[in-house]
């Protein structure tokens, strides 16, 4: 199941300005777990896409395998950050059972790039050092 490409509040960004892109691929191995992230991460996305600096994003879960990955566009790495230590997000990353992601990648775009997807931002995936 993938999210389609919802617009944050910094959707009506300069065409030419660079933008900071963000991929994370999570894989849930518990089948019962997967589903306790998956209501999380939607309560996290939900709250990211009003976020300050947010310009879009996207979420993919396959509960079948446990892969959960996301795709967001902020009008700046400064403000990804800032959302990353704030609100659901940080609660969720700081808890004791805290799942680290499996791959993050982190690239610029423009306007003219969006919407992103899930497929094409796997080319930008790394492995994650936990």
């Amino acid at each position: 199941m993938q999210t389609p490409w919802r617009t944050g509040p910094a959707a009506t960004v300069d065409p030419a300005a660079p933008l900071a892109a963000i991929a994370t691929e999570f894989i849930v191995e518990r089948p019962l777990a997967r589903l306790a992230f998956l209501w999380r991460a939607t309560r996290i996305a939900r709250e990211a896409r009003v976020a300050d600096g947010m310009v879009g994003m996207t979420m993919e879960a396959n509960l079948r395998t446990g892969a959960f990955r996301t795709v967001s566009v902020w009008d700046s790495p400064d403000a990804a950050r800032a959302y990353a230590r704030s609100g659901r997000h940080a609660v969720a990353a700081g808890g004791a059972r805290a799942k680290a992601p499996k791959a993050v990648g982190r690239w610029s775009v423009t306007a003219g790039d969006l919407p992103l997807d899930i497929d094409a931002s796997r080319r930008h995936l790394e492995p994650h050092a936990a």
